[in-house]
C-alpha cells in the first residue's frame, strides 16, 4: 500500500466501481510480486488495510460475496456463482 502501486490500485478500483465490473484483479496470496495479496506472509492472516481498500468493489449480492465457483460458496459469507442473480 505504497506508491506507485497505491495510485495504480486506486485508479483500478475506480474503474471497477464506475463500470460495475463484477470481478476484481485482487490476488489472495501474499507473494503476488507487485501489489501483494489479501493475506499476509503466513497465508492465513488478512491484510486488513488492503481488504478495507478493496472491499467496496468485491462482487456482493445481498450482503454476501460472490465467488467464481458454481458449486462451492466463497467462505461463510459467500454464495456460488450459480446462485448470483447479477449475471
Amino acid at each position: 500500500m505504497t506508491e506507485p502501486n497505491l495510485t495504480w490500485m486506486t485508479y483500478m478500483r475506480k474503474l471497477i466501481k464506475d463500470n460495475h465490473v463484477n470481478h476484481t484483479f485482487w490476488c489472495f496470496n501474499a507473494n503476488s510480486g507487485d501489489t501483494g495479496g489479501l493475506v499476509k506472509d503466513d497465508f492465513v492472516t488478512w491484510d486488513e488495510e488492503k481488504y478495507d481498500f478493496v472491499k467496496e468493489v468485491l462482487w456482493q449480492e445481498g450482503g454476501k460475496f460472490v465467488g467464481l465457483d458454481h458449486a462451492i460458496p466463497l467462505g461463510d459469507n459467500g454464495i456460488t456463482l450459480k446462485k448470483a442473480k447479477g449475471l
